[in-house]
């Protein structure tokens, strides 16, 4: 998947799924809740799992677009995508891993908070970014940033709830990241159709 391709499927689907869970057979349990049950194309399995490798090698035929997140090192790089994923996430930037990410074509979302950071991240040419965490920051953090790096597209992850996702999107968000508050209501579906449509 290229650049382009990936931050056209953000601005699509505007929520990635963010997969946390304590053995890959959850993992799989709820990817494939969010790819089929809420119609989700963009789905993230964190490194954290002690098996992510086999959770993404299961869930490579039924999630359309299947990425791993927490990838701190380049070695977690190369075995996450030699198991099927097609991006990586990050909650820091790291130049080793961007490069691992460069060298294999696929799209990195590393992981930044300051002015610092994201200059750091643009500077290598990465410029679909993580704000990280969200929930110690607020939608006029993400307007503050936007202004000196109109260019970026975010994706704010970490704390992102049903109550505060439009106020993202609003902020100028191309898409959030959610974990387990995704699976927390009964209209989970309904509420991504209401984002997806939003004018903004």
């Amino acid at each position: 998947m290229t650049d382009d391709e990936f931050r056209r499927e953000l601005g699509k689907s505007k929520v990635v799924a963010v997969i946390r869970s304590g053995t890959w057979e959850d993992a799989v349990k709820l990817g494939t809740r969010a790819a089929s049950g809420l119609g989700l194309t963009l789905i993230e399995v964190s490194w954290t799992n002690p098996d992510a490798s086999r959770a993404l090698r299961e869930l490579s035929d039924a999630v359309s677009v299947l990425g791993a997140g927490t990838i701190l090192t380049p070695e977690q790089a190369e075995s996450a995508l030699e198991a099927g994923a097609q991006f990586i996430v990050a909650p820091n930037f790291s130049e080793a891993v961007g490069r691992v990410a460069r060298d294999r074509r696929v799209p990195y979302v590393p992981g930044v908070y300051t002015a610092n950071e994201v200059a750091a991240a643009c500077s290598l040419g990465f410029n679909v970014l993580k704000l990280f965490p969200a929930a110690t920051g607020s939608p006029s953090h993400l307007r503050s940033l936007r202004e000196p790096f109109p260019d970026v597209q975010w994706v704010p992850t970490g704390g992102v709830t049903w109550d505060s996702a439009e106020a993202w999107l609003r902020a100028g968000a191309i898409a959030v990241g959610m974990g387990t508050s995704l699976f927390n209501v009964t209209d989970a579906s309904r509420r991504i159709a209401s984002l997806r449509n939003l004018n903004v």
